[in-house]
């Protein structure tokens, strides 16, 4: 977990151009880290560490904001769909505001385990259906950035 948004926030901090937008995503790598080394600390290595999923997922969609606004305020709106990097925010959005809520909120709704793997296999869908569709439509031209 630690390493999938450590990477996802390097990719972001690659392909956001604004610089702005970059030193917040330096930031939120450090802020990250931080979380998951305190996490790793003072709770078992070998357990799931809540705060720093959450922490990962927020991180990863306000960087997925900042991409869109990137892309809205940009000619690359009008060919948008042949961009990889829109159907993986998109997914990763998506996935996120699923997720963030089931984790927080898990112990007061009492899922059923069935329940739960239900909302976890089809969050997984929406984001890896979402990567697919980016993975086939994308064309070169509208990814060289």
């Amino acid at each position: 977990m630690t390493i999938s948004f450590s990477f996802y926030l390097y990719w972001y901090q690659s392909i956001l151009k604004k610089r702005g937008f970059r030193k917040i995503v330096v930031i939120f790598v450090t802020v990250f880290l931080c979380v998951a080394i305190w996490n790793i600390v003072f709770q078992s290595p070998f357990s799931f560490h809540k705060y720093t999923f959450v922490t990962g997922a927020l991180l990863t969609m306000i960087c997925t904001i900042f991409h869109f606004w990137q892309l809205l305020n940009s000619d690359e709106i009008l060919e948008v769909k042949y961009k990889l990097s829109f159907w993986i925010s998109t997914g990763l959005l998506l996935f996120n505001m699923g997720m963030i809520p089931m984790m927080l909120l898990s112990k007061h709704l009492n899922f059923s385990e069935i329940q739960y793997y239900i909302i976890i296999i089809t969050l997984n869908i929406i984001l890896y259906g979402c990567y697919s569709i980016g993975f086939l439509w994308t064309k070169e031209k509208y990814n060289r950035s």
